[in-house]
């Protein structure tokens, strides 16, 4: 949610349905209880600044009985972005329609310095605790965040859509 939130700079997000679910498997544990959900999804409606929204379908699973895939694709009427949110590869692909055909641009975010990606959060978390410049994320937009997360369970749980507004605490 965060690099999501990051993009579309909502103003706030609407989640019109949700649903969890714990897929079983034989490795699941017989003496302990277990009752996370593996799986997870969202019809999201981010409301954007100018009265204008994007949907978004989100999906996540720690176990799935169907073929694994991860990455983040966003379409849009002009084209589309696809890239893997765990940056197991710098590629980007950029889609768009040239005369009637699908054009696939590749591009790599090169990854430069000691810190991966994926390293960045705790990164910038301990350049914030050190008082130092960082791009961490931090006190409302956290929490909003995790509200956004929080307000996915609560919409799977309820059935009732659900609403949480971008504010300043």
């Amino acid at each position: 949610f965060t690099v999501l939130n990051d993009l579309l700079q909502p103003e706030s997000i609407e989640v019109a349905a949700a649903w969890t679910s714990k897929p079983v498997t034989q490795a699941d544990p017989a003496d302990t209880t277990y009752d996370v959900e593996g799986h997870v999804g969202a019809m999201l409606k981010y409301c954007l600044a100018g009265g204008k929204s994007v949907w978004v379908q989100y999906e996540r699973a720690s176990c799935t009985h169907g073929e694994p895939y991860h990455h983040v694709e966003l379409e849009g009427t002009l084209g589309a972005v696809k890239w893997s949110p765990y940056f197991e590869t710098d590629q980007i692909d950029y889609k768009r329609d040239k005369e009637g055909q699908v054009e696939t641009t590749e591009n790599l975010m090169a990854h430069n310095g000691p810190f991966t990606v994926m390293d960045h959060p705790i990164y910038y978390f301990y350049l914030k605790v050190k008082g130092l410049d960082s791009q961490a994320t931090i006190n409302e937009q956290a929490v909003f965040n995790f509200q956004c997360l929080q307000a996915i369970y609560d919409c799977a749980e309820s059935g009732t859509p659900q609403t949480v507004p971008h504010s300043v605490l």
